[in-house]
């Protein structure tokens, strides 16, 4: 509805929303602290998952595209966090609400979200 009360401020752009963002250590902290329960964390190596990924598919395997997905999803340079784009996100001029991560958690931890 947002999109269509501001159409000169969203016409033929990006537009980026999001609820929240976290990174997947942010996520871990949140659940450890709602949970009380430590989690098993098994690191990976993204440039190792990109390697591994781009032999795969030069070989023509390709079951190494999950591993660049990976890469892609959870790499540092990804630029995936669109609150940082000069553009930032428009949830506030389409009138979206965001949220903290702990919320977020909380409420799915208790079985209030899906």
């Amino acid at each position: 509805m947002g999109v269509l009360k501001n159409p000169s401020a969203t016409a033929n752009k990006y537009l980026f929303i999001a609820s929240t963002t976290a990174s997947q250590n942010a996520i871990l902290a949140s659940l450890e602290k709602e949970t009380e329960i430590t989690w098993t964390v098994n690191k990976a190596s993204i440039a190792e998952a990109r390697k591994d990924g781009g032999e795969k598919l030069a070989k023509g395997d390709f079951s190494g595209i999950v591993p660049l997905l990976r890469g892609l999803m959870y790499g540092e340079d990804t630029e995936g966090d669109f609150e940082k784009t000069p553009e930032g996100l428009a949830n506030k001029m389409l009138g979206l609400p965001q949220e903290t991560l702990d919320n977020l958690v909380r409420d799915t931890v208790q079985g209030k979200r899906p």
